[in-house]
């Protein structure tokens, strides 16, 4: 692969960047690449193409698995007095608004942006084109040691990943059996309450089936 500057791009998708961790200190210490992250927003104006320097990559989850993930992770950092029940902290908006990770994929310009200086449609359409630019995308649902491992052999053929193969598939399975707890499918939220972290995030919903497609799409 011509580039050797990986830059991976996490929107708060909780314990996954361990697993990650794993692949980009094997892909260092293999191929002397420079991995760089960001948990943040995507810069002003990203450097993709086959001429620019990084190769772009970024996880994508469940939106109402995330919103539930934040909800206790704000739970256990701030306390519960100041994060009492969900219904309220939807209507703090959270991280700059609804649809954080749309925003986030959309750019640093888009996260407190109110729809009187950015429409939901520009916001969309901009999330959406930085997401086709991405040259590897991958999915925390279906992030388990064959799909890593699949993926990446395209791009590193020399790399052998058995330690962490076996470490990542229980990893994985623990994951998935924690999202179906915290509403991954969202089996935790029901009537109103449910609603409202389905508008909260529908922007983000429409991203992430996007983003699916995708990432089987660029793994072919």
């Amino acid at each position: 692969y011509s580039k050797n500057k990986w830059y991976q791009h996490a929107s708060y998708v909780g314990d996954t960047r361990e697993t990650m961790k794993q692949v980009f200190q094997r892909i260092t210490m293999l191929h002397q690449w420079v991995f760089l992250g960001n948990e943040g927003s995507l810069e002003l104006e990203p450097i993709f193409g086959e001429n620019g320097p990084y190769f772009y990559s970024t996880i994508l989850r469940e939106p109402i698995s995330w919103v539930m993930s934040m909800f206790k992770y704000d739970q256990l950092y701030y306390g519960k007095k100041a994060v009492p029940r969900l219904d309220v902290y939807l209507q703090k908006l959270i991280w700059g608004g609804p649809n954080f990770s749309t925003r986030r994929l959309c750019g640093v310009g888009c996260v407190f942006a109110t729809e009187a200086t950015l429409s939901p449609e520009d916001m969309f359409l901009r999330a959406k084109s930085m997401l086709e630019h991405f040259d590897l995308i991958l999915v925390l649902e279906t992030l388990d040691a064959s799909l890593q491992a699949g993926v990446l052999g395209h791009i590193f053929a020399s790399l052998e990943f058995e330690h962490e193969k076996n470490k990542n598939k229980t990893y994985a399975k623990n994951e998935s059996n924690k999202h179906r707890k915290e509403g991954g499918k969202p089996v935790s939220l029901q009537g109103k309450l449910l609603e409202q972290a389905q508008d909260y995030t529908w922007m983000d919903k429409v991203i992430y089936e996007y983003g699916k497609l995708l990432a089987e799409a660029k793994q072919r």
